[in-house]
């Protein structure tokens, strides 16, 4: 069943029960670094409204393949981390543009 949701400058018409599938299996190429494992355990400490956000596109916040970190800013690191969505752009450009995003 297609959902359509609205993620910034995009529509997207997302399959949110089939994206769901897919981050219940068992993802084999999951880095295994500490950096991404802290990413990985922070994101399940999320306050409920949050994860619900993730939730409501099919995700599970703490299930990420794609984690980048870019270092320590005072006590905190900031990571930047890309989910997968079953669907397609109905609406917004296709490419990405790190200006905008």
């Amino acid at each position: 069943m297609f959902q359509t949701i609205r993620i910034g400058d995009w529509i997207i018409e997302a399959d949110v029960e089939e994206t769901r599938r897919q981050y219940a299996k068992n993802i084999e190429d999951m880095c295994g670094c500490l950096l991404c494992e802290n990413f990985r355990e922070v994101m399940e400490t999320l306050p409920r409204e949050k994860a619900q956000m993730f939730e409501g596109f099919g995700l599970q916040p703490s299930v990420c393949t794609d984690i980048n970190e870019f270092g320590p800013e005072g006590d905190r690191h900031l990571y930047v981390a890309s989910y997968f969505i079953v669907g397609h752009i109905i609406e917004g450009r296709n490419e990405w543009d790190p200006d905008r995003n």
